[in-house]
């Protein structure tokens, strides 16, 4: 069964001209009516400060991430490690989906470990965002914190523990 996300607020951090059209088609696509671009990371730290209280969802704060992860001024981990791990964030456990056609082993293990719910590939289908947000609504993960690592429990856990390239992979989206 489908969600509703006409209440849900999205911070969409995103500096392509031709994504942001993208997304604003995805995000009417889906009735999401409050959401606010970002075109870098810095900027989005600064939204997220102001926005990022009690999440409150169309009432004040915000309820998902959507982000690009090459972007101008702070590159688009930045900001995960920020809201994950820094003692000033007011959402470290906000829902984050990552955007990226840079999809190399490197760019996925540093998603997971600065702690991103789901990581889409470009080029991807418009519904597949949602879909990602709808499993993290559905099946909340548990989040492990230690020195080196926050992210999900489970699945990404296991891949810590494994030192092999193959079993490194995690999931990615089309």
């Amino acid at each position: 069964m489908g969600c509703d996300f006409s209440r849900m607020f999205c911070l969409l951090a995103e500096d392509n001209t031709l994504m942001r059209g993208v997304l604003h088609i995805v995000m009417d696509s889906e009735n999401v009516r409050y959401y606010n671009f970002v075109q870098g990371g810095k900027e989005a730290v600064e939204i997220i400060r102001l926005c990022l209280g009690p999440l409150k969802g169309a009432d004040g704060g915000i309820d998902c991430i959507i982000s690009d992860v090459l972007m101008p001024g702070i590159y688009g981990h930045m900001p995960l490690w920020w809201i994950r791990r820094s003692e000033h964030s007011p959402g470290r456990f906000v829902t984050v989906v990552m955007i990226s056609d840079m999809v190399d082993h490197r760019c996925l293990r540093t998603a997971r470990d600065a702690g991103v719910n789901e990581f889409v590939a470009n080029p991807f289908s418009p519904d597949i965002i949602f879909k990602r947000i709808q499993r993290v609504i559905e099946n909340p993960l548990q989040f492990a914190h230690t020195p080196t690592f926050l992210g999900r429990t489970g699945g990404a856990a296991k891949i810590m523990q494994s030192r092999s390239a193959a079993s490194s992979r995690i999931p990615i989206a089309r």
